[in-house]
């Protein structure tokens, strides 16, 4: 498994300015993994934080994953509620079959 690097002055400030460290979010609930967008040499992981979704831009080298940066997202909040609502409403659906 690879180890995760970040630059400790980049994580002071995302501690200060946002107030929470890249520690706190690995510690978090990982949702997934996705190609960045915009940046093809970089992927992005999504943690679930305190009900919300953080996006951690990130360079995968061979040895180490190298975090850039992070910050709250709604979208991928808003995304994550809906599919909560619809994983909650198939139980239902499926809880009245079975009656």
């Amino acid at each position: 498994m690879k180890k995760f690097k970040w630059d400790e002055e980049k994580n002071k400030l995302l501690k200060k300015e946002r107030g929470v460290s890249f520690e706190e979010i690995l510690n978090s609930t990982f949702l997934g993994a996705e190609k960045h967008q915009t940046r093809n040499n970089q992927i992005v992981l999504l943690f679930e934080h305190e009900k919300y979704v953080w996006v951690v831009p990130c360079v995968a080298g061979d040895k180490f994953i190298f975090l850039k940066t992070m910050f709250p997202s709604r979208k991928y909040t808003k995304m994550l509620k809906a599919k909560k609502v619809q994983n909650e409403e198939s139980k239902i659906i499926k809880r009245r079959k079975r009656n």
